[in-house]
């Protein structure tokens, strides 16, 4: 291989890499908005209280996972 096509698989690799990472981000925010949304119109609640409760379901989750990995 020579360096042109060596260039171009590092550009490739790194494309793919951040555009998984976009998309990743852009579906979180999605099915964020989506579970505020859904929690508004069920509870009545304001935008910054369930705001607040799925940041605590998030951290829990993320600590359940983490406590799962170090077992």
């Amino acid at each position: 291989m020579n360096k042109i096509d060596k260039a171009l698989d590092v550009f490739w690799i790194g494309y793919v890499l951040t555009s998984a990472i976009w998309i990743k981000a852009v579906f979180h925010a999605a099915a964020r908005d989506y579970y505020v949304w859904k929690l508004r119109s069920l509870r009545g609640q304001t935008r910054k209280e369930v705001e607040v409760s799925y940041r605590a379901m998030w951290h829990a989750t993320c600590a359940q996972v983490a406590l799962a990995n170090n077992k």
